[in-house]
């Protein structure tokens, strides 16, 4: 598809998404978004598998701009962000808030940082009880540019909490798993009380 988010395209609204399946969608051209596309709003996601995505830009499953986004109880996997600077294989959020729980980000792939997942300048993320497994920035086949971040990557001043969850077997080109820029505040938490 020429234009972005090849699977849904949401401009602005508040919109739900429950025990669906959004797979095998591709941008071409530079553009962002493979399965789902939203600028502006409020998106949930719950019990819901975005995979096997491409975008030519960021956002190879999910990509969300001035968003509150809410992932619950969800997959995301194998999706990939190919674009010479393609950021977020899995997600990528621009400006927003971002909630994810019991969820999993797996086998995703970015060229340039957050083979998971990448949040930048201006947002809050939360991950409670999130899997990353096997994600990739910039390692064959993805192509390093630089590949920061194989599981999470933040660019400037975000902030992230992290509590619980498992990150295992991801690769990143120059920087390792969890990886923030410069300006970043990053917060990791482990809940110990249960």
């Amino acid at each position: 598809m020429d234009g972005p988010g090849a699977g849904l395209l949401i401009d602005g609204g508040d919109v739900t998404i429950t025990d669906s399946n959004i797979t095998e969608n591709m941008t071409t051209a530079g553009f962002d978004g493979g399965g789902i596309y939203q600028l502006a709003g409020t998106l949930s996601i719950s019990g819901t598998t975005i995979a096997e995505n491409m975008a030519a830009g960021d956002g190879g499953g999910l990509f969300a701009s001035v968003v509150t986004l809410i992932v619950d109880a969800s997959t995301i996997r194998s999706n990939v962000a190919s674009g010479a600077e393609g950021s977020g294989g899995g997600l990528y959020l621009d400006a927003g808030t971002l909630s994810v729980s019991d969820s999993s980000i797996t086998e995703n792939r970015a060229n340039r940082a957050g083979g998971g997942i990448e949040v930048v300048a201006g947002t809050t993320t939360t991950l409670t009880n999130v899997d990353f497994l096997r994600n990739n920035a910039g390692v064959l086949p993805a192509v390093a540019n630089p590949g920061n971040g194989g599981a999470l990557h933040v660019t400037g001043n975000a902030n992230v909490t992290i509590v619980g969850g498992v990150v295992i077997g991801n690769a990143a080109r120059e920087e390792r798993s969890f990886q923030r820029g410069r300006d970043a505040q990053h917060l990791a938490k482990r809940d110990h009380s249960k």
